[in-house]
């Protein structure tokens, strides 16, 4: 037990962990909200991709693409694990009772974040200009624009985990997922309709200004419903005991960022922007299986959390089991549907797009592996088990690397493809052996569907 917790009695404790936890059925409900988030984000952004690859040409749409890894790969670091910290934390505050501790963890967060964004913002920033004269004139603008946005892509990823901490889906997922693509595009309009030059750099510049608009609505939406919702205790800062418990989360979610997204930052180093456009293209039409595992993951950590913090270890297998049913049965339909529509889907973005059509093919091996198993990551992350967590991800990201840089410059996006693949199939079965040595069972769906009946 962390030193100055104090935990109230069992039944206390028991009843308490019910009302997070909430009914059982809440779980489904909360994943199809989920899902029905991710859907309406999606289809923006796939019109929003649609419009920048149209009008852009696939050479400045290649650069933007980079330029947005780059953001997210960054921001993702900066929020420091807190973003997931927090789905751990807030459960067990309010379990206990723990006001002040709930307060604090509520401030720290948030600042911490948006401080060490701004901090590693500046510092690339300096990084750019040193090696000014190493990178393509054509990246240069947008790189320093794009750290613009990496202060509040790290607030609005802390403010996303608090949110689902509370259960309130709305607040956390609607400005990440649609508040924010729907105003990246209807900035695009509005910069195309003033005679904005279809470049890179004003995709970046409608970029900064879609962030830090939903991000700062986020902010004041959450605040409000604190302020209803946690008492009015003087905060209590256990910053070590925060930190302790987020900087390997930080390892596991860092290893994981760099894992999506090596192969696009690995094809920018071997080939020219229009490849890259190509190949991200595919993958992102094939990500949009990875919905589902978003939505079960986005309904299911903190409950998971909660099993875990009254010490149910069967009601956690179970609900183990049901996510990842909830998880890989949709997963497989979607992925059929996907690479049925494809070419037609390639061919909107331009007729040279279609080139990379069998990189779908090669792609759909890793995401069915990884959807076997469920939000199995979320899982060890909040019952502690991050350490373990955080040893898969940096092994499959090894494995990602290597392979990309021995297949990436022979075999261009095909070998980015092939690579990132083998090293999510590699991923998913390590992940599928720390739970095993977790909770004592199998996350695998066809495991769990032999051995466990159905909850409810």
């Amino acid at each position: 037990m962390t030193a100055g917790i104090g935990l109230p009695g069992p039944s206390r404790l028991i009843d308490a962990a019910r009302g997070v936890l909430g009914a059982a059925d809440a779980a489904p409900r909360a994943a199809l909200f989920a899902y029905s988030v991710r859907i309406g984000s999606a289809a923006v952004l796939f019109l929003s991709q649609l419009i920048l690859a149209r009008w852009m040409g696939d050479f400045q749409y290649g650069i933007y693409v980079l330029i947005w890894t780059w953001v997210q790969l960054l921001g993702s670091f900066a929020a420091l694990g807190l973003a997931t910290a927090v789905l751990r934390f807030i459960p067990q505050y309010r379990v206990a009772g723990d006001g002040g501790d709930l307060k604090g963890v509520l401030i720290f967060s948030r600042g911490a974040a948006f401080g060490a964004a701004t901090l590693l913002a500046l510092i690339g920033a300096l990084v750019v200009y040193l090696l000014r004269d190493t990178i393509d004139d054509y990246y240069l603008a947008p790189l320093l624009l794009g750290l613009v946005v990496v202060p509040m892509f790290a607030l609005m990823d802390v403010q996303d985990g608090i949110g689902r901490a509370f259960d309130w889906l709305g607040v956390a997922l609607l400005p990440v997922f649609l508040w924010r693509p729907l105003l990246l595009l209807a900035f695009m309009v509005v910069a195309l309709l003033a005679g904005a030059p279809t470049t890179a750099v004003t995709a970046v510049l409608c970029l900064i200004a879609a962030a830090w608009v939903a991000g700062l609505g986020q902010f004041l939406a959450l605040g409000r419903r604190l302020r209803r919702q946690v008492p009015g205790d003087r905060p209590v800062y256990r910053t070590a005991t925060w930190m302790r418990v987020s900087l390997p989360m930080l390892l596991v979610e860092g290893f994981h960022v760099v894992m999506i997204n090596t192969d696009v930052l690995i094809l920018g180093l071997f080939v020219g922007p229009s490849d890259v456009a190509l190949y991200y293209a595919a993958a992102k039409i094939l990500a949009l299986v990875s919905i589902i595992l978003f939505a079960v993951s986005a309904a299911t950590g903190h409950r998971y959390a909660a099993f875990h913090a009254k010490g149910d270890r069967e009601g956690l297998r179970r609900f183990v089991r049901d996510a990842a049913r909830w998880t890989f049965w949709p997963s497989l339909a979607s992925a059929l549907a996907l690479l049925a529509l494809g070419y037609p889907l390639l061919w909107l973005f331009g007729e040279s797009f279609t080139a990379a059509y069998p990189v779908m093919f090669i792609l759909a091996v890793g995401l069915m592996a990884r959807a076997s198993i469920g939000p199995s990551e979320r899982l060890l992350n909040v019952i502690g088990e991050q350490d373990a967590c955080a040893r898969v991800f940096f092994t499959a990201l090894l494995a990602n690397i290597t392979l990309n840089l021995i297949l990436v410059p022979t075999f261009g996006i095909m070998g980015a493809a092939a690579a990132t693949s083998s090293a999510i199939v590699l991923e998913s079965w390590l992940m599928n052996r720390a739970v095993k040595a977790s909770i004592g069972e199998s996350a695998f769906v066809l495991s769990l569907s032999r051995r466990l009946p159905p909850t409810g």
